[in-house]
């Protein structure tokens, strides 16, 4: 019944797709994986199409909706820097603070930092924080920063 399993090929293959799937489903999960060595490379990846093999991919194309989950909020006090967790980050303050400086992640990284506190955290710009203006982020604003590995740049915001 699972003779093709015998085909060296076949395994390979169907073990590559199944990798493929769960580095896919992690970092959908919020998850960062590195693949130190690719097997192979592919310059496009969409799910439900998905080539033998893949294991790094340049893009991900979704047909649907991105989940992410959100993480442990972060406090945020004066001189400390904020530390993301994942890409849906909430923040919280105990008393109104403006945040200077952001700890760099991974090139290529986007993060929806969000103020779930009443008190106001500002986000100011600086070396390795370039936004447009002082952005101050009452409860349920959000802010969607870049990183390039070197500089947080803004994206977006909103003002809820």
């Amino acid at each position: 019944m699972l003779d093709f399993i015998k085909n060296e090929h076949i395994r390979q293959a169907v073990q590559q797709i199944l990798i493929a799937i769960l580095i896919a489903l992690l970092g959908l999960l919020g998850y960062h994986v590195n693949v130190a060595q690719p097997m192979y490379q592919a310059d496009h990846l969409q799910l439900g199409a998905l080539n033998a093999g893949e294991t790094n991919f340049s893009s991900l194309e979704l047909s649907d909706f991105l989940a992410v989950a959100p993480q442990t909020p972060v406090a945020v006090a004066a001189s400390t820097p904020v530390t993301p967790l994942g890409s849906a980050q909430p923040l919280t303050a105990a008393a109104a603070v403006t945040v200077t400086d952001i700890s760099l992640v991974d090139a290529g990284t986007f993060v929806d930092f969000y103020n779930t506190a009443t008190n106001t955290i500002t986000i100011s710009g600086s070396a390795t924080v370039d936004v447009v203006s002082n952005r101050a982020l009452t409860e349920n604003d959000h802010l969607l920063l870049f990183c390039d590995g070197s500089t947080w740049y803004e994206v977006s915001t909103a003002a809820n």
